[in-house]
């Protein structure tokens, strides 16, 4: 396989509390020849000031991050500079923060045991504006968001949206662009956009970043 251009990897931001981790993570990270760490740092607020500085693709924040305000950053680092796309490493006890950073639109929620060929395509596909959620975590999240009330997992999704608004969903949690989606479904992007605009109303999430993580989360990727 050809080796990738520097400008063509995906360019990752390591967020972790402890420096053996944090380092270890970039070892590990950089053996893969698709990423490039362009910094690391060992708190939400340097995690922040960093992405305003270096041009990242993807913010990986650690397991102790989140007790920092990691969700917050996580949501103003979306907020301010959408092309950077934010991914959580969880030992999977932190419901109420997992649930937090999936209302926040953070679209990898990764176990910390996650082996590291499928944390590199998992970044990968973060990158692309996909969603990825551990198979474990997405359980728990489904447990978290009935508990805490989600109107659309108790009316149902069956009942809420269309087969061709599931499918739609689906191509977006799949990182696909309207253009992409439309080419691949066969209808106009303008029909797209309307498509998500209805899903957004319907399941009462905030961007097309949420949906994608509900669609994963709900089991329609």
């Amino acid at each position: 396989m050809d080796q990738l251009s520097e400008d063509a990897k995906v360019r990752v931001i390591v967020a972790e509390t402890h420096a053996l981790s944090r380092e270890g993570l970039r070892r590990l990270l950089e053996q893969a020849s698709t990423i490039k760490v362009v910094c690391q740092c060992g708190s939400a607020a340097e995690a922040l000031q960093m992405a305003r500085r270096t041009e990242a693709d993807v913010v990986l924040m650690g397991a102790g991050i989140p007790e920092q305000g990691g969700v917050d950053t996580a949501e103003e680092i979306m907020g301010t500079m959408p092309e950077i796309k934010v991914a959580m490493l969880t030992t999977g006890d932190e419901e109420a923060d997992m649930l937090s950073a999936f209302r926040a639109g953070v679209t990898g929620h990764l176990l910390l045991d996650t082996e590291v060929d499928d944390l590199v395509k998992s970044l990968e596909l973060v990158a692309g504006g996909g969603v990825v959620v551990s198979p474990s975590l997405a359980g728990k999240l489904q447990m978290a968001l009935v508990a805490a009330g989600d109107t659309a997992l108790q009316v149902g999704d069956e009942v809420l949206l269309t087969e061709r608004e599931r499918e739609v969903l689906s191509c977006v949690a799949r990182g696909m662009t309207n253009r992409e989606i439309g080419e691949t479904l066969f209808i106009a992007e303008h029909t797209v956009k309307v498509h998500i605009k209805n899903i957004l109303e319907k399941l009462q999430l905030r961007n097309k970043q949420h949906a994608a993580a509900w669609a994963v989360v709900h089991g329609l990727v």
